[in-house]
């Protein structure tokens, strides 16, 4: 009975180190990875200026050019919040907020969209017609 190794450990039993730790696991970046597997995609991922921009500058350092620009990067594309490129996905849902949108077609439900703040969704030439409420869901 002595060589038993507890798997689960009480709340209490967490040392202040064991807490430092798991935040510091949810800020990590989320890097692109690869979702086709053939001979034309290169085993390493390709460069994206875009995810270039972001990484060196975080979503608080970005201007109001380059916010628009990568939101309508990712508005173009099938994903909204990832982009893709020569078979590798660049996952930008991590850096932006989330948003109920709410148009004057269809008044009895919203729509969930991803962007860095409402002014995206504004100026986006995908989204921006009948507009009439964005809601800001507040993460944990």
């Amino acid at each position: 009975m002595s060589n038993i190794i507890p798997i689960f450990t009480s709340f209490n039993q967490l040392t202040q180190d064991d807490m430092k730790n798991s935040k510091t696991e949810e800020k990590q970046i989320q890097q692109p990875y690869q979702f086709a597997f053939h001979d034309r995609v290169s085993k390493t991922a390709p460069g994206s200026r875009i995810w270039n921009i972001i990484i060196s500058k975080g979503a608080e350092g970005l201007n109001r050019e380059e916010k628009n620009e990568i939101f309508h990067a990712l508005q173009s594309n099938s994903s909204k919040t990832d982009y893709r490129l020569l078979g590798w996905v660049f996952p930008f849902k991590q850096f932006m907020r989330k948003y109920l949108v709410k148009y004057n077609y269809d008044m009895h439900r919203y729509h969930e969209i991803y962007a860095f703040d409402k002014t995206c969704i504004r100026s986006s030439y995908y989204v921006h017609s009948g507009i009439v409420e964005i809601l800001e869901v507040k993460s944990n």
